[in-house]
Protein backbone atom coordinates (compact mmCIF):
# COMPACT_ATOMS: atom_id res chain seq x y z
CA UNK A 1 0.00 0.00 0.00
CA UNK A 2 1.40 3.41 -1.00
CA UNK A 3 -0.29 6.71 -0.22
CA UNK A 4 1.01 10.17 -0.98
CA UNK A 5 -0.44 13.49 0.08
CA UNK A 6 0.18 16.15 -2.56
CA UNK A 7 -1.20 19.67 -2.02
CA UNK A 8 -3.83 18.38 0.39
CA UNK A 9 -5.15 15.85 -2.12
CA UNK A 10 -4.92 12.15 -1.42
CA UNK A 11 -2.88 10.73 -4.34
CA UNK A 12 -2.85 6.93 -4.30
CA UNK A 13 -1.05 4.40 -6.39
CA UNK A 14 -3.32 1.63 -5.08
CA UNK A 15 -6.93 2.47 -4.22
CA UNK A 16 -7.27 2.53 -0.42
CA UNK A 17 -10.62 2.13 1.33
CA UNK A 18 -11.31 4.81 3.90
CA UNK A 19 -9.44 7.69 2.22
CA UNK A 20 -11.89 10.52 2.77
CA UNK A 21 -10.42 13.03 0.30
CA UNK A 22 -11.06 12.66 -3.42
CA UNK A 23 -8.15 10.64 -4.84
CA UNK A 24 -5.98 11.90 -7.66
CA UNK A 25 -5.86 8.31 -8.87
CA UNK A 26 -9.37 6.95 -8.87
CA UNK A 27 -8.66 3.30 -9.65
CA UNK A 28 -5.72 0.93 -9.32
CA UNK A 29 -3.24 1.07 -12.18
CA UNK A 30 -2.42 -1.98 -14.25
CA UNK A 31 0.74 -3.89 -13.32
CA UNK A 32 3.89 -2.43 -14.86
CA UNK A 33 4.86 -3.71 -18.28
CA UNK A 34 8.11 -1.73 -18.49
CA UNK A 35 10.83 -3.58 -20.39
CA UNK A 36 14.06 -4.27 -18.53
CA UNK A 37 16.99 -1.98 -19.29
CA UNK A 38 19.18 -3.42 -22.06
CA UNK A 39 22.32 -2.43 -23.91
CA UNK A 40 22.19 -1.04 -27.46
CA UNK A 41 23.30 -3.25 -30.32
CA UNK A 42 27.01 -2.62 -30.87
CA UNK A 43 26.68 -2.20 -34.65
CA UNK A 44 23.78 0.23 -34.29
CA UNK A 45 25.68 2.21 -31.66
CA UNK A 46 28.71 2.45 -33.96
CA UNK A 47 26.54 3.79 -36.79
CA UNK A 48 24.83 6.30 -34.50
CA UNK A 49 28.23 7.61 -33.41
CA UNK A 50 29.75 7.60 -36.90
CA UNK A 51 27.02 9.89 -38.25
CA UNK A 52 26.21 11.94 -35.15
CA UNK A 53 25.32 15.39 -36.50
CA UNK A 54 26.75 18.81 -35.83
CA UNK A 55 23.99 21.32 -35.01
CA UNK A 56 24.43 25.07 -35.46
CA UNK A 57 22.37 27.29 -33.17
CA UNK A 58 21.50 30.78 -34.34
CA UNK A 59 23.34 33.83 -33.08
CA UNK A 60 21.69 35.16 -29.94
CA UNK A 61 20.01 31.84 -29.08
CA UNK A 62 19.21 32.12 -25.36
CA UNK A 63 17.20 28.91 -25.01
CA UNK A 64 19.66 26.18 -25.91
CA UNK A 65 19.31 22.45 -25.17
CA UNK A 66 19.79 20.90 -21.74
CA UNK A 67 19.77 17.57 -19.90
CA UNK A 68 16.18 16.30 -19.91
CA UNK A 69 16.77 14.42 -16.65
CA UNK A 70 17.61 17.67 -14.89
CA UNK A 71 14.35 19.17 -16.12
CA UNK A 72 12.34 16.23 -14.73
CA UNK A 73 14.17 16.23 -11.39
CA UNK A 74 12.94 19.75 -10.57
CA UNK A 75 9.51 19.55 -12.27
CA UNK A 76 6.03 19.03 -10.88
CA UNK A 77 3.97 16.23 -12.39
CA UNK A 78 0.40 17.40 -12.94
CA UNK A 79 -2.78 16.30 -14.68
CA UNK A 80 -4.46 18.88 -16.90
CA UNK A 81 -8.25 19.14 -16.88
CA UNK A 82 -10.46 20.96 -19.34
CA UNK A 83 -13.89 22.61 -19.08
CA UNK A 84 -12.88 24.89 -16.21
CA UNK A 85 -11.89 22.12 -13.79
CA UNK A 86 -8.64 22.80 -11.86
CA UNK A 87 -5.53 20.77 -12.70
CA UNK A 88 -4.47 18.05 -10.26
CA UNK A 89 -1.09 17.97 -8.51
CA UNK A 90 0.41 14.48 -8.71
CA UNK A 91 4.03 14.61 -7.47
CA UNK A 92 6.72 17.25 -6.96
CA UNK A 93 9.14 16.08 -8.16
CA UNK A 94 7.93 12.77 -9.61
CA UNK A 95 9.48 9.47 -8.56
CA UNK A 96 11.37 8.30 -11.67
CA UNK A 97 10.56 4.62 -11.11
CA UNK A 98 6.86 5.38 -10.78
CA UNK A 99 6.82 7.94 -13.61
CA UNK A 100 8.37 5.49 -16.07
CA UNK A 101 6.59 2.29 -15.04
CA UNK A 102 9.56 0.50 -13.51
CA UNK A 103 7.22 0.18 -10.55
CA UNK A 104 3.47 0.69 -10.68
CA UNK A 105 3.02 3.95 -12.65
CA UNK A 106 1.09 7.04 -11.73
CA UNK A 107 -2.50 6.87 -12.95
CA UNK A 108 -5.37 9.31 -13.17
CA UNK A 109 -8.85 9.61 -14.59
CA UNK A 110 -10.42 12.40 -16.60
CA UNK A 111 -13.00 14.73 -15.06
CA UNK A 112 -16.62 15.01 -16.11
CA UNK A 113 -16.54 18.78 -16.60
CA UNK A 114 -17.42 21.97 -14.76
CA UNK A 115 -19.19 22.49 -12.36
CA UNK A 116 -19.14 18.94 -10.96
CA UNK A 117 -15.57 18.01 -11.93
CA UNK A 118 -16.03 14.36 -10.91
CA UNK A 119 -13.60 11.63 -11.91
CA UNK A 120 -14.84 9.21 -14.55
CA UNK A 121 -13.65 6.53 -16.96
CA UNK A 122 -10.68 4.19 -16.92
CA UNK A 123 -7.39 5.33 -15.36
CA UNK A 124 -4.69 6.65 -17.67
CA UNK A 125 -1.11 5.79 -16.73
CA UNK A 126 1.93 8.03 -16.95
CA UNK A 127 3.35 5.46 -19.39
CA UNK A 128 0.36 5.87 -21.74
CA UNK A 129 0.30 8.50 -24.52
CA UNK A 130 -1.21 11.30 -22.45
CA UNK A 131 0.20 14.71 -23.41
CA UNK A 132 -2.56 17.36 -23.18
CA UNK A 133 -3.84 18.69 -26.53
CA UNK A 134 -1.76 16.06 -28.35
CA UNK A 135 -4.08 13.09 -27.89
CA UNK A 136 -7.38 12.71 -29.70
CA UNK A 137 -8.83 10.49 -26.98
CA UNK A 138 -8.00 12.80 -24.05
CA UNK A 139 -8.28 16.22 -25.70
CA UNK A 140 -7.04 18.90 -23.30
CA UNK A 141 -6.60 16.40 -20.45
CA UNK A 142 -3.44 14.48 -19.60
CA UNK A 143 -0.18 14.26 -17.66
CA UNK A 144 2.37 17.05 -17.98
CA UNK A 145 5.62 18.15 -16.36
CA UNK A 146 5.50 21.73 -15.09
CA UNK A 147 9.16 22.73 -15.22
CA UNK A 148 11.21 25.13 -13.16
CA UNK A 149 11.13 28.52 -14.89
CA UNK A 150 14.75 29.27 -14.03
CA UNK A 151 15.88 26.47 -16.38
CA UNK A 152 14.47 28.08 -19.53
CA UNK A 153 17.58 30.04 -20.49
CA UNK A 154 20.47 27.76 -21.46
CA UNK A 155 23.63 28.23 -23.51
CA UNK A 156 23.41 24.63 -24.73
CA UNK A 157 27.13 24.09 -24.22
CA UNK A 158 27.81 20.38 -23.66
CA UNK A 159 24.11 19.45 -23.69
CA UNK A 160 23.36 15.76 -24.30
CA UNK A 161 21.82 14.37 -27.48
CA UNK A 162 19.66 11.25 -27.24
CA UNK A 163 19.66 8.69 -30.02
CA UNK A 164 17.38 5.79 -30.84
CA UNK A 165 16.97 3.47 -33.81
CA UNK A 166 13.95 1.82 -35.42
CA UNK A 167 13.85 -0.84 -38.12
CA UNK A 168 10.27 -0.61 -39.46
CA UNK A 169 9.07 -3.98 -40.67
CA UNK A 170 9.06 -4.31 -44.45
CA UNK A 171 10.36 -0.78 -45.09
CA UNK A 172 13.93 -1.78 -45.95
CA UNK A 173 15.39 1.09 -43.94
CA UNK A 174 16.75 1.93 -40.52
CA UNK A 175 15.74 5.16 -38.81
CA UNK A 176 18.28 6.82 -36.49
CA UNK A 177 16.76 9.71 -34.55
CA UNK A 178 18.90 12.29 -32.73
CA UNK A 179 16.82 14.08 -30.07
CA UNK A 180 17.63 17.19 -28.07
CA UNK A 181 15.57 18.81 -25.33
CA UNK A 182 15.02 22.54 -24.75
CA UNK A 183 13.24 23.86 -21.66
CA UNK A 184 11.58 26.70 -23.59
CA UNK A 185 10.38 27.33 -27.15
CA UNK A 186 10.55 31.09 -27.68
CA UNK A 187 8.66 31.32 -30.98
CA UNK A 188 8.34 35.11 -30.95
CA UNK A 189 11.91 35.64 -29.78
CA UNK A 190 10.71 38.10 -27.15
CA UNK A 191 10.48 37.94 -23.35
CA UNK A 192 9.66 34.37 -22.24
CA UNK A 193 6.55 35.09 -20.18
CA UNK A 194 3.03 33.71 -20.61
CA UNK A 195 0.90 35.72 -21.21
CA UNK A 196 2.65 38.61 -22.89
CA UNK A 197 1.13 42.06 -23.50
CA UNK A 198 -0.01 42.19 -27.09
CA UNK A 199 -0.56 38.44 -27.40
CA UNK A 200 -3.33 37.80 -24.88
CA UNK A 201 -5.56 36.36 -27.60
CA UNK A 202 -2.97 33.64 -28.09
CA UNK A 203 -1.50 34.29 -31.53
CA UNK A 204 1.90 32.80 -30.79
CA UNK A 205 3.54 29.40 -30.45
CA UNK A 206 5.59 29.84 -27.27
CA UNK A 207 5.63 26.86 -24.95
CA UNK A 208 7.58 25.27 -22.14
CA UNK A 209 9.40 22.07 -23.10
CA UNK A 210 10.62 21.45 -26.63
CA UNK A 211 11.80 18.18 -28.18
CA UNK A 212 13.53 18.59 -31.54
CA UNK A 213 15.33 16.13 -33.79
CA UNK A 214 17.10 15.31 -37.00
CA UNK A 215 16.72 11.84 -38.47
CA UNK A 216 19.21 9.73 -40.40
CA UNK A 217 17.82 7.17 -42.84
CA UNK A 218 20.05 4.25 -43.81
CA UNK A 219 19.58 1.04 -45.73
CA UNK A 220 19.77 -2.26 -43.85
CA UNK A 221 23.57 -2.24 -44.25
CA UNK A 222 23.64 1.09 -42.35
CA UNK A 223 24.67 3.06 -45.44
CA UNK A 224 23.15 6.58 -45.22
CA UNK A 225 20.57 7.46 -47.87
CA UNK A 226 19.02 10.71 -46.58
CA UNK A 227 18.78 13.13 -43.66
CA UNK A 228 15.38 14.34 -42.46
CA UNK A 229 14.83 17.74 -40.82
CA UNK A 230 11.92 18.26 -38.45
CA UNK A 231 9.99 21.26 -37.19
CA UNK A 232 6.47 22.60 -36.58
CA UNK A 233 4.89 19.22 -37.21
CA UNK A 234 6.39 18.77 -40.68
CA UNK A 235 9.44 17.13 -42.22
CA UNK A 236 11.64 17.48 -45.27
CA UNK A 237 14.54 15.36 -46.47
CA UNK A 238 17.77 15.70 -48.42
CA UNK A 239 19.55 12.96 -50.29
CA UNK A 240 22.73 12.04 -48.46
CA UNK A 241 24.93 13.33 -51.28
CA UNK A 242 23.35 16.82 -50.90
CA UNK A 243 23.68 17.03 -47.10
CA UNK A 244 26.29 19.45 -45.73
CA UNK A 245 28.97 17.48 -43.86
CA UNK A 246 31.96 18.03 -41.62
CA UNK A 247 34.42 15.13 -41.29
CA UNK A 248 31.83 12.88 -42.94
CA UNK A 249 29.15 13.75 -40.39
CA UNK A 250 25.96 15.66 -41.27
CA UNK A 251 25.35 19.31 -40.37
CA UNK A 252 22.00 20.83 -39.43
CA UNK A 253 20.77 24.27 -38.39
CA UNK A 254 18.46 25.02 -35.46
CA UNK A 255 16.12 27.99 -35.86
CA UNK A 256 16.40 30.78 -33.32
CA UNK A 257 13.77 30.42 -30.62
CA UNK A 258 11.71 27.64 -32.21
CA UNK A 259 14.62 25.15 -32.61
CA UNK A 260 13.12 23.64 -35.77
CA UNK A 261 15.80 21.93 -37.86
CA UNK A 262 16.81 22.99 -41.38
CA UNK A 263 19.55 22.02 -43.86
CA UNK A 264 20.85 25.56 -44.52
CA UNK A 265 21.11 29.06 -43.10
CA UNK A 266 18.42 31.60 -44.01
CA UNK A 267 14.69 32.21 -43.55
CA UNK A 268 12.40 29.20 -43.56
CA UNK A 269 8.73 28.24 -43.57
CA UNK A 270 5.52 29.95 -42.53
CA UNK A 271 7.03 30.80 -39.11
CA UNK A 272 9.81 32.69 -40.93
CA UNK A 273 12.39 30.79 -38.90
CA UNK A 274 15.92 32.19 -38.93
CA UNK A 275 19.06 30.04 -38.99
CA UNK A 276 22.74 31.03 -39.03
CA UNK A 277 26.05 30.02 -37.47
CA UNK A 278 26.22 30.99 -33.81
CA UNK A 279 27.22 28.22 -31.38
CA UNK A 280 27.89 24.74 -32.75
CA UNK A 281 26.87 21.59 -30.86
CA UNK A 282 28.92 18.46 -31.52
CA UNK A 283 26.34 15.82 -30.60
CA UNK A 284 29.03 13.14 -30.31
CA UNK A 285 30.45 14.90 -27.23
CA UNK A 286 27.57 13.60 -25.09
CA UNK A 287 25.59 11.12 -27.20
CA UNK A 288 23.29 8.95 -25.09
CA UNK A 289 21.14 5.98 -25.97
CA UNK A 290 17.69 7.18 -24.97
CA UNK A 291 16.45 3.83 -23.64
CA UNK A 292 18.79 3.89 -20.63
CA UNK A 293 17.78 7.37 -19.48
CA UNK A 294 16.07 7.47 -16.08
CA UNK A 295 12.99 9.20 -17.57
CA UNK A 296 12.57 6.72 -20.44
CA UNK A 297 9.07 5.29 -20.21
CA UNK A 298 7.17 8.48 -19.42
CA UNK A 299 4.70 9.30 -22.20
CA UNK A 300 2.95 12.49 -21.07
CA UNK A 301 3.69 16.10 -21.92
CA UNK A 302 6.99 17.87 -21.32
CA UNK A 303 6.15 21.41 -20.23
CA UNK A 304 3.24 23.39 -18.87
CA UNK A 305 -0.16 23.72 -20.53
CA UNK A 306 -0.46 27.11 -22.23
CA UNK A 307 -3.48 29.36 -22.08
CA UNK A 308 -6.31 28.88 -24.59
CA UNK A 309 -6.53 31.27 -27.51
CA UNK A 310 -8.09 31.75 -30.90
CA UNK A 311 -5.31 29.83 -32.64
CA UNK A 312 -2.33 27.54 -32.00
CA UNK A 313 -3.61 26.19 -28.65
CA UNK A 314 -1.71 22.92 -29.19
CA UNK A 315 1.47 24.81 -30.05
CA UNK A 316 1.43 26.60 -26.68
CA UNK A 317 1.55 23.32 -24.72
CA UNK A 318 4.57 21.14 -23.99
CA UNK A 319 4.90 18.24 -26.46
CA UNK A 320 5.42 14.53 -25.82
CA UNK A 321 9.01 13.32 -25.97
CA UNK A 322 10.63 10.06 -27.05
CA UNK A 323 9.07 7.07 -25.31
CA UNK A 324 8.49 3.33 -25.80
CA UNK A 325 4.98 4.01 -27.13
CA UNK A 326 6.10 6.57 -29.72
CA UNK A 327 7.11 5.11 -33.06
CA UNK A 328 9.38 6.51 -35.73
CA UNK A 329 6.63 7.38 -38.20
CA UNK A 330 7.66 7.24 -41.88
CA UNK A 331 10.31 9.95 -42.22
CA UNK A 332 11.84 8.32 -45.31
CA UNK A 333 8.68 9.44 -47.14
CA UNK A 334 9.13 13.11 -46.23
CA UNK A 335 8.95 15.67 -49.02
CA UNK A 336 12.29 16.87 -50.41
CA UNK A 337 13.70 20.02 -48.85
CA UNK A 338 15.04 21.07 -52.27
CA UNK A 339 11.82 20.54 -54.25
CA UNK A 340 11.13 23.45 -56.61
CA UNK A 341 8.35 25.77 -55.50
CA UNK A 342 4.88 25.10 -56.82
CA UNK A 343 1.60 26.90 -57.29
CA UNK A 344 -0.37 28.86 -54.75
CA UNK A 345 -2.85 26.27 -53.39
CA UNK A 346 -6.49 26.97 -54.27
CA UNK A 347 -7.41 26.98 -50.57
CA UNK A 348 -5.30 30.13 -50.04
CA UNK A 349 -6.84 32.09 -52.94
CA UNK A 350 -9.48 34.70 -52.15
CA UNK A 351 -10.03 37.78 -50.01
CA UNK A 352 -8.91 37.57 -46.37
CA UNK A 353 -9.52 40.09 -43.57
CA UNK A 354 -7.91 40.23 -40.15
CA UNK A 355 -10.04 39.20 -37.21
CA UNK A 356 -9.84 42.48 -35.33
CA UNK A 357 -6.68 44.56 -35.16
CA UNK A 358 -3.28 43.25 -36.21
CA UNK A 359 -1.16 42.39 -33.17
CA UNK A 360 2.07 44.43 -33.38
CA UNK A 361 3.60 44.96 -29.90
CA UNK A 362 6.09 47.56 -31.17
CA UNK A 363 3.45 50.16 -32.08
CA UNK A 364 0.40 51.83 -30.52
CA UNK A 365 -1.24 52.21 -33.95
CA UNK A 366 -4.50 50.32 -34.41
CA UNK A 367 -4.92 48.90 -37.86
CA UNK A 368 -6.40 45.94 -39.71
CA UNK A 369 -5.32 44.03 -42.83
CA UNK A 370 -7.14 42.94 -45.98
CA UNK A 371 -5.29 40.55 -48.30
CA UNK A 372 -6.31 39.41 -51.78
CA UNK A 373 -4.59 36.33 -53.24
CA UNK A 374 -4.86 34.86 -56.74
CA UNK A 375 -3.27 31.89 -58.46
CA UNK A 376 0.35 31.88 -59.53
CA UNK A 377 3.75 30.21 -59.31
CA UNK A 378 6.70 30.93 -57.07
CA UNK A 379 8.18 34.24 -58.23
CA UNK A 380 4.84 35.57 -59.54
CA UNK A 381 2.94 38.52 -58.09
CA UNK A 382 -0.10 36.76 -56.62
CA UNK A 383 -1.96 39.52 -54.79
CA UNK A 384 -2.19 42.72 -52.81
CA UNK A 385 -2.58 43.73 -49.18
CA UNK A 386 -3.96 46.94 -47.69
CA UNK A 387 -3.76 48.13 -44.09
CA UNK A 388 -6.80 50.26 -43.11
CA UNK A 389 -5.67 52.51 -40.29
CA UNK A 390 -2.20 52.88 -41.81
CA UNK A 391 -3.52 53.40 -45.36
CA UNK A 392 -0.56 51.55 -46.84
CA UNK A 393 -0.83 49.15 -49.76
CA UNK A 394 1.59 46.42 -50.82
CA UNK A 395 2.11 43.89 -53.59
CA UNK A 396 2.59 40.23 -52.72
CA UNK A 397 4.98 37.83 -54.49
CA UNK A 398 4.87 34.07 -53.91
CA UNK A 399 8.13 32.87 -52.33
CA UNK A 400 7.25 29.34 -51.17
CA UNK A 401 4.13 27.21 -51.26
CA UNK A 402 2.77 23.81 -50.39
CA UNK A 403 -0.58 22.53 -49.17
CA UNK A 404 0.16 23.34 -45.53
CA UNK A 405 1.84 26.75 -45.70
CA UNK A 406 2.62 29.74 -47.93
CA UNK A 407 5.37 32.36 -47.72
CA UNK A 408 4.96 35.73 -49.48
CA UNK A 409 7.25 38.70 -50.00
CA UNK A 410 5.55 42.05 -49.44
CA UNK A 411 6.62 45.31 -51.08
CA UNK A 412 4.81 48.51 -50.08
CA UNK A 413 3.87 50.54 -53.16
CA UNK A 414 1.62 53.24 -51.63
CA UNK A 415 1.75 54.99 -48.25
CA UNK A 416 -0.27 58.24 -48.50
CA UNK A 417 -0.77 58.84 -44.75
CA UNK A 418 2.17 57.38 -42.83
CA UNK A 419 5.42 55.63 -43.66
CA UNK A 420 5.29 51.85 -43.61
CA UNK A 421 8.08 49.27 -43.68
CA UNK A 422 9.01 48.93 -47.34
CA UNK A 423 9.75 45.20 -47.60
CA UNK A 424 8.77 42.25 -45.46
CA UNK A 425 7.92 38.57 -45.44
CA UNK A 426 4.50 37.09 -44.65
CA UNK A 427 3.89 33.50 -43.59
CA UNK A 428 0.44 31.88 -43.83
CA UNK A 429 -0.82 28.66 -42.27
CA UNK A 430 -4.39 27.30 -42.09
CA UNK A 431 -5.77 27.03 -38.54
CA UNK A 432 -8.91 25.51 -37.09
CA UNK A 433 -11.72 27.95 -37.74
CA UNK A 434 -13.65 29.45 -34.83
CA UNK A 435 -16.66 30.06 -37.07
CA UNK A 436 -18.08 28.89 -40.39
CA UNK A 437 -15.44 30.54 -42.62
CA UNK A 438 -11.85 29.35 -43.23
CA UNK A 439 -9.07 31.04 -41.23
CA UNK A 440 -5.32 31.56 -41.66
CA UNK A 441 -2.64 32.43 -39.13
CA UNK A 442 -0.75 35.41 -40.61
CA UNK A 443 2.73 36.35 -39.38
CA UNK A 444 4.98 39.15 -40.64
CA UNK A 445 8.54 40.31 -40.16
CA UNK A 446 10.60 43.05 -41.75
CA UNK A 447 13.23 41.89 -44.22
CA UNK A 448 16.70 42.50 -42.86
CA UNK A 449 15.40 43.07 -39.32
CA UNK A 450 16.54 39.73 -37.89
CA UNK A 451 14.37 36.96 -36.48
CA UNK A 452 11.98 39.07 -34.36
CA UNK A 453 8.42 38.62 -35.62
CA UNK A 454 6.91 42.05 -36.13
CA UNK A 455 3.17 41.33 -36.29
CA UNK A 456 0.57 38.58 -36.42
CA UNK A 457 -3.15 38.14 -36.89
CA UNK A 458 -5.88 35.65 -37.67
CA UNK A 459 -7.24 36.17 -41.19
CA UNK A 460 -10.83 35.17 -42.02
CA UNK A 461 -11.85 34.38 -45.58
CA UNK A 462 -14.28 37.01 -46.81
CA UNK A 463 -14.66 35.94 -50.42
Amino acid sequence: MRIRRVGGVCAVLLLVAGCEEKPVVGLPAEPSSAAPVRAPDAARKATAEKYAPFIWFAKGEDHGPMDAGRFVSTAKLKWAHDDGCPDSDIAAPPDMDVLTGRTQPYAHRVKSGFPRCDFEGEPIRSTDPSAPRRNEKLGAEGFYLDGEDSLRRQTGDGAPTYWQVHSPEGAGVRVYTYWRFHAWNNARNVEDVIPVPGSVIGLDGDHEGDWERVTLITDLRDTPTMLVFNGHGSQCSLEWSKVEKTDGRPVGYSAKGTHASYPTTGTHGWMLDQTDQGRRLDTLTDLRWVEVEAWWGYAGGWGSVGRPGVALSKERTGPPGPSPVRGAGEPWKAKRCDEPGGLLPDSFAGVWRSLGYVNQPTTTAKYTATMTLRGGRVGDKVGEIVYPGLECRGELTLAKADRSAVVLTEEIVAEPVRACVKRGTIGLMPVEATGSRPELFWVYHQLGAGPVVGANATMVKAG
